[in-house]
């Protein structure tokens, strides 16, 4: 045979090989083999102890999302890509290349399964593309031909998690004189949780979050007046930055108490305790709280997205897994850079009352990659959500007996996700680890948890009123007061992706040279976490205005004019690290006074914006020429130039 034949058999062999092996790694993406068996034992001998006609709710996993070729995936791929929101989207690119921005994970489930599902009797509840699978409420007797069909890869129970609240006492150590005085941001009491973590230093650098978005999942949340509920002061100005609320619990919007009424239609018939949404307004005020020589949030300038995925029952919170999957879910599409959840997932009832039949993630399942919501939490990563969770609380009482883990302290789903950031709690004044509120490492599978620790104790709102306060204790606070730091973390280091924060965090923590098992890399200091790399949304210690634009200024016709400004009008920006009054002044360069705005009181924040038309008090435009652009607040005073040109 010829030199020349043999060379392009060659490679007409390798084209073909080429594909044969790109053929058998599309495969491999788009089809999952069901296991076998399908139920594992231990869920086989939970469904066994029940009657054919009770009511269960079911994880069902599917093998495949429809798509078999590599044609109509790459364009499914597409049409996904397409429908991303711009907050979405460029919170992935951080992470991954264009090429790679979507994945099988965001095509959706394939609905001719789920309309088979239901010809089985099953009611569809929450399908989960993340997971390739859907929640569903049928009969235990119907378990049997589900597992029939050729698509079902995996089925399990959708754990309901029963766990006592945390302790909301007065006073649960005695107070103490903070480290320190901040003279131009009053915090009171939240001082002492702050400081211990190096939150005020960035908030002094003019850092409160702007323009990040905290996506909370809790119990629910007192933000909106109604009949049931009252705004707390240090809540009033954080309604100003809800961006969306959803109640996972009863699909809706309502997040707040609001006990039933038939006669009602947005009432809630779950929501049967008015203390429904006291957890979780204590740790959004955490992180959104400002009431200036009482509590100061970690966040305070932060957008936030308040995602209802428990349930407040006496004294026990319930939450089941299917809530915490779709919120993740949601928070992701809604262009959430965080989440902070402050609930772990550890024993499990079969029902919200309890009893003697429970199953449970022992301790060997906290691998990082058993759990349902832990495998959600590192798909959230995946996709460039920072995912903030609590390590989880020791309990001492003996409530429930039949589990006979629920006294070991070990870690609770999700916070085993190998890429997020666990929390466990430390004695704010002392920086001691306390054995009754946090939980300690390592995962089943030896890796280091919790990542940080921050303050188990911690001074928040009192809910049932409108202006008194109260401390709560646990992992929750530490989580809801870290979530907030690393919001700062973004705002000044906005092409950070949720990896590069948390590289910083544990490699700037006082114990980043020698993890354990107890505090993990130790207490986070967030302004040597600041610095990691230069920020570049630059500080700044003073009020003072920014550059005006544009300038100069024919004040006529500015079409490319950005913020959606008027044409005919020049922005003038400024930044506060101090509440205050607020004014601004128009000069001409000779000293005479062209125009005044006297603005009101202010809170603290970067990239404030006022427009000024060009006219004078009298209402008539100014002439040509160079003009001074003056700020006034009750802490000092900051000028620029800008230039009229007619």
């Amino acid at each position: 045979m010829k030199k020349g034949k043999l060379f392009l058999l060659t490679i007409i062999f390798l084209i073909f090989f080429q594909s044969i092996v790109q053929a058998e790694e599309i495969e491999r993406i788009l089809v999952t083999p069901g296991n076998s068996p399908k139920i594992n034992e231990k869920f086989q001998k939970f469904f066994s102890q029940m009657d054919p006609q009770d009511t269960v709710k079911l994880w069902v996993f599917f093998t495949d999302k429809g798509i078999f070729t590599k044609t109509n995936y790459e364009r499914e791929l597409q049409n996904v890509r397409n429908q991303l929101t711009k907050r979405s989207l460029n919170r992935r690119l951080k992470l991954r290349s264009w090429e790679n921005v979507v994945d099988f994970t965001d095509l959706p489930v394939f609905s001719p399964y789920l309309e088979t599902l239901k010809s089985k009797g099953a009611k569809i509840l929450v399908p989960t593309p993340w997971l390739n699978g859907v929640s569903v409420k049928t009969t235990v007797g119907s378990i049997s031909e589900i597992q029939k069909l050729p698509f079902v890869r995996e089925i399990r129970p959708v754990a309901i998690l029963i766990c006592p609240r945390e302790s909301e006492e007065e006073k649960l150590l005695p107070p103490r004189k903070s480290p320190r005085t901040i003279e131009t941001l009053q915090y009171g009491n939240s001082e002492t949780q702050l400081s211990q973590i190096k939150v005020p230093d960035l908030h002094q650098m003019g850092y409160t979050g702007k323009g990040v978005l905290i996506a909370i999942f809790d119990t629910g949340f007192n933000i909106v007046e109604t009949p049931y509920c009252y705004v707390h002061e240090a809540l009033r100005n954080a309604k100003n930055h809800i961006l969306y609320q959803w109640d996972f619990i009863n699909n809706d919007s309502t997040t707040y108490y609001n006990p039933w009424d038939p006669t009602n239609p947005g009432s809630d018939p779950e929501d049967t305790d008015p203390e429904q949404p006291s957890h979780g307004t204590k740790m959004l005020a955490l992180i959104a709280g400002y009431a200036p020589g009482n509590l100061i949030g970690s966040a305070f300038g932060a957008d936030f997205l308040l995602m209802k995925t428990e349930i407040y029952q006496g004294n026990d919170i319930t939450a089941e897994e299917d809530n915490w999957v779709e919120a993740a879910d949601s928070a992701e599409r809604l262009g959430a850079d965080i989440i902070s959840s402050s609930l772990g997932y550890h024993a499990f009832f079969t029902s919200p009352s309890g009893g003697d039949t429970l199953f449970y993630y022992d301790s060997l399942a906290m691998n990082g990659d058993s759990a349902v919501t832990t495998k959600a939490a590192d798909l959230a990563a995946s996709k460039g959500i920072l995912v903030i969770n609590a390590m989880g609380n020791k309990r001492t009482d003996l409530n429930h007996p039949n589990d006979p883990y629920y006294n070991v302290t070990y870690i609770v789903a999700p916070a085993d996700a190998d890429s997020i950031i666990a929390v466990g709690g430390v004695n704010p004044w002392t920086n001691e680890w306390n054995s009754t509120y946090s939980v300690t490492g390592p995962t089943a599978d030896g890796r280091t948890k919790p990542e940080v620790c921050a303050a188990w104790q911690a001074y928040t709102i009192k809910v049932d009123s409108i202006t008194a306060y109260t401390y709560g204790a646990g992992t929750s606070c530490a989580t809801a007061i870290v979530a907030g730091a690393c919001a700062l973390l973004l705002e000044a280091h906005p092409s950070w992706s949720n990896m590069k924060v948390r590289e910083a965090i544990i490699k700037t923590a006082s114990q980043s040279n020698s993890p354990d098992t107890i505090l993990g890399w130790g207490i986070p200091d967030f302004k040597k976490a600041l610095y990691y790399e230069t920020p570049e949304v630059p500080p700044f210690n003073q009020d003072e205005l920014a550059d005006p634009y544009p300038n100069p200024a024919n004040l006529e016709d500015n079409s490319d004019n950005p913020n959606n400004f008027k044409d005919d009008e020049l922005v003038i920006p400024f930044n506060l690290v101090n509440q205050s009054l607020v004014s601004l002044y128009i000069f001409t360069i000779s000293g005479e006074l062209v125009w005044r705005k006297d603005l009101g009181t202010y809170i603290p924040g970067r990239d404030y914006k006022v427009p000024w038309n060009g006219k004078n008090l009298n209402g008539k435009k100014v002439a040509s020429g160079v003009y001074f652009v003056l700020l006034h607040t009750g802490w000092g005073h900051s000028v620029k130039k800008i230039a009229v040109v007619r």
